[in-house]
């Protein structure tokens, strides 16, 4: 990312520009399709540039418009080398999409260095990623929850029961924490 667009960036989050003046200034250091934006992704991805990363997800958030980009959230959850886990699951909870409950199944059952590194890391992405499943709502939702309530990993099985307590109303589950 260079310094150019790390300063529009900067200027947007302290809401000196609004939106659409940070869109036309982006696109004009980045181009103006869409597949610029998807670009500028994909060459962060491939360089695992943790901090081009924040700032690509800003971009990213800012242009895409009807999930268009969703396939990239996607991928970058399922990504070892960052640190936007709860960033993203949180966006995906707010969309609400049905293609996301496989993504989340396989999050839910990996181990992220850097949310091993702090004590409680793990354990909240599994419970968001739960309540994204439980937000989504589908049937297949739910049976990915009752199927990850089976899972040998004590932390996932204890927050997958817990989350199912809840879709079944009982709200009668105690976690083990």
């Amino acid at each position: 990312m260079n310094e150019k667009i790390e300063a529009i960036i900067k200027k947007y989050w302290k809401s000196e520009i609004d939106k659409d003046e940070f869109v036309r200034q982006i696109q004009f250091e980045i181009g103006y399709k869409k597949e610029d934006v998807r670009n500028l992704i994909e060459r962060i991805i491939e360089n695992q540039n943790v901090k081009d990363l924040e700032f690509g997800l800003v971009i990213l958030f800012a242009f895409e418009e009807n999930n268009e980009m969703i396939d990239l959230i996607h991928k970058i959850i399922l990504e070892p080398w960052h640190g936007q886990y709860e960033e993203l699951v949180h966006n995906l909870q707010r969309r609400k999409r049905p293609e996301s409950i496989p993504i989340l199944k396989i999050a839910i059952q990996r181990k992220y260095k850097f949310l091993e590194s702090y004590e409680t890391g793990t354990r909240q992405f599994i419970n968001q990623c739960g309540h994204t499943l439980r937000n989504i709502g589908t049937k297949e939702a739910i049976n990915t929850i009752k199927e990850l309530c089976k899972s040998e990993d004590p932390i996932i099985r204890d927050e997958m029961l817990y989350r199912i307590s809840q879709v079944e109303g009982r709200n009668d589950y105690k976690r083990n924490h």
